[in-house]
């Protein structure tokens, strides 16, 4: 199963099991989604930055990606959007779980769960 695909199993699980299962346990109602957030976009965009050739294949994640990742999910998601949608609230915790994500995505691309130019695991790519 792809990276993407792993991480669109486990929002799933949590969105239509846990957080249904157990609605009293806030963290699968409310930031079970948040923290599947950055391992889906991340390698999502780096895989379309890679088709349209604007990264190489070999590129590899930094850190300081991941962090930048998660300042723009807050800025967007915990400033701008609940300033204009009613259904939308600022939570800091939700910046927690964008970083809980984000370290999660960052030690799947270290350890080679899932490279920039694929969605297949590292070791089943060769890089031309």
């Amino acid at each position: 199963m792809t990276w993407l695909g792993s991480i669109g199993f486990l929002y799933l699980i949590n969105r239509f099991g846990l957080a249904l299962a157990f609605p009293d346990i806030t963290f699968f109602k409310f930031y079970g989604g948040d923290v599947f957030a950055i391992p889906a976009f991340l390698p999502f965009t780096l895989y379309l930055a890679s088709k349209l050739e604007l990264i190489e294949k070999s590129f590899r994640l930094r850190f300081s990606h991941v962090l930048w990742s998660i300042v723009v999910f807050a800025f967007i998601f915990e400033i701008i959007l609940p300033r204009f949608l009613t259904t939308m609230t600022s939570d800091f915790w939700d910046i927690v779980a964008y970083g809980a994500g984000g370290i999660l995505c960052y030690v799947a691309e270290r350890r080679g769960l899932w490279r920039a130019g694929y969605f297949l695991p590292a070791r089943h790519n060769r890089i031309n």
